[in-house]
């Protein structure tokens, strides 16, 4: 079962990346049929083959020979690595399903980020709909901490937003960072989103303090958050009772 969910998350991450680069673009992601985005070519099913297509190609199209992003490769074998560790720790349950959907909105959304400096507000409002849906039906969450998860979430973001442009008389946080927090505080409750938040800025600042030293150009550029937020949830999701657990050895309680 770890390995067909292996294979399962695989081809999902294939999938993913359909999205991650059509949602930016206003594509739909059902039609046309996947294609090469230089020649347009259609592609054949044995060019899709999460990971092998990329390796059995040399990176590069079959047809035009332009050469094929490694996030192709690198988001088939995330997601298929972190479906795999999710059903290890959750089974074949309902929560399995309900925490997959957070996994593959936060892969998305963190590559779009990346990609375009953007936090699309359709793949939040798919992932919020979907996950009050699935809770509607197995109750995975308490509605209280749910809720409470989400407006905290979004008014911690939203307060550091307007503090951050009053103090530094510049946009340091976007309204999509806002939502985004929002939407991942109905997943997580407020108690644990609010943990995955610090860390988050934890880790963007150690990036910041690592670009600035090996390049201070590129130090000043936007950073997307995203990615960080999404590296400091799916810690605490699979690593939270660790996490806390360690932390409150080192502060002696």
């Amino acid at each position: 079962m770890t390995l067909l969910s292996f294979l399962f998350g695989a081809l999902t991450g294939s999938f993913l990346n359909v999205c991650i680069y059509r949602l930016p673009r206003g594509q739909s992601i059902v039609f046309p049929a996947s294609h090469c985005p230089h020649c347009k070519q259609p592609l054949k099913y044995y060019h899709n083959l999460p990971v092998f297509s990329f390796l059995f190609l040399r990176g590069r199209c079959a047809y035009c020979k332009q050469p094929i992003s490694w996030r192709y490769p690198v988001v088939e074998l995330l997601t298929a690595f972190l479906t795999a560790f999710a059903y290890l720790k959750f089974d074949l349950t309902p929560q399995l399903c309900f925490y997959l959907l957070l996994i593959y909105a936060l892969i998305v959304i963190s590559f779009i980020d990346l990609d375009v400096q953007l936090i699309l507000n359709k793949t939040l409002i798919f992932a919020i709909v979907t996950a009050v849906l699935l809770n509607l039906v197995f109750k995975i969450v308490d509605w209280e901490e749910g809720i409470a998860g989400l407006l905290v979430g979004g008014g911690v973001l939203w307060t550091f937003a307007i503090l951050s442009k009053y103090i530094f008389k510049k946009e340091a946080m976007g309204m999509g960072d806002v939502k985004f927090a929002a939407v991942m505080g109905f997943f997580l409750g407020w108690k644990i989103l609010l943990a995955a938040l610090y860390m988050g800025f934890v880790f963007a600042l150690i990036y910041h303090i690592i670009i600035k030293i090996f390049n201070s150009g590129a130090a000043r550029k936007y950073i997307p958050m995203a990615p960080f937020f999404s590296l400091s949830i799916m810690l605490f999701l699979f690593c939270g009772q660790l996490i806390i657990r360690s932390y409150l050895d080192l502060i002696g309680h």
